[in-house]
């Protein structure tokens, strides 16, 4: 993402359960100029792309370090004049070819990759020993205008998810990530409260011991 990180345009939408939501909005930031570094465009953000994994790689290689690729987020084509290359299963598909090393990989945060596709699991099993890092979460709406959801409140199907990972023998990180902020609780970085997250791991936990059970 250059020039920025995961961007939202608001953190104080109300859930229907009474919780602090955030989200993004295309609208809201189309007219902005873009940042001081100026525009970029998606052919010099492959070629920069190319030219570190080529370079990085064989480090990764000689220390047994995985690099897993996160998602645009929003995964969006051009954000405040700055093109966007890892927004679709087509890039990422791309982005294994560019260095075809199993120490390059991905971050298969749920959040931007469901956007990405209407059928998440088969997005999982199709990449399958490439996917080196979960953050299992959800949102609804669409990659221009979406929302933060609890766990089991978004468009996901959760539990085809879990099933997909099951069935790929996925063993890597899986961890919760961007949270709904609960009544009562308090929050530092929107999204990253305790209530949420820790209702959100239980829920991770239960799901995968459900699934995986005999």
């Amino acid at each position: 993402m250059a020039g920025s990180g995961w961007s939202r345009t608001k953190s104080d939408i109300i859930g229907k359960n009474g919780e602090y939501v955030s989200g993004f909005d295309y609208n809201d930031i189309k007219n902005i100029e873009p940042p001081m570094m100026g525009k970029i465009g998606k052919d010099e953000l492959w070629k920069n792309l190319k030219y570190f994994l080529d370079n990085i790689i064989p480090v990764a290689e000689e220390n047994d370090v995985k690099l897993a690729m996160h998602p645009d987020d929003p995964p969006i084509e051009n954000f405040r004049g700055i093109d966007r290359i890892m927004n679709s299963i087509e890039s990422y598909d791309k982005l294994l070819e560019l260095n075809r090393s199993k120490y390059n990989g991905i971050t298969l945060c749920q959040g931007n990759f469901t956007l990405m596709t209407d059928d998440l699991p088969s997005a999982i099993r199709h990449f399958n020993d490439r996917i080196f890092f979960v953050h299992f979460r959800d949102v609804n709406g669409n990659k221009y205008n979406y929302q933060e959801s609890l766990i089991n409140e978004g468009r996901t199907d959760m539990a085809a998810c879990m099933k997909a990972y099951n069935d790929i023998n996925y063993n890597g990180i899986m961890r919760v990530d961007h949270t709904p902020t609960l009544e009562g609780d308090i929050e530092l970085v929107p999204g990253y409260s305790y209530s949420g997250r820790i209702y959100s791991i239980g829920y991770i936990k239960g799901l995968r011991d459900s699934i995986s059970r005999p």
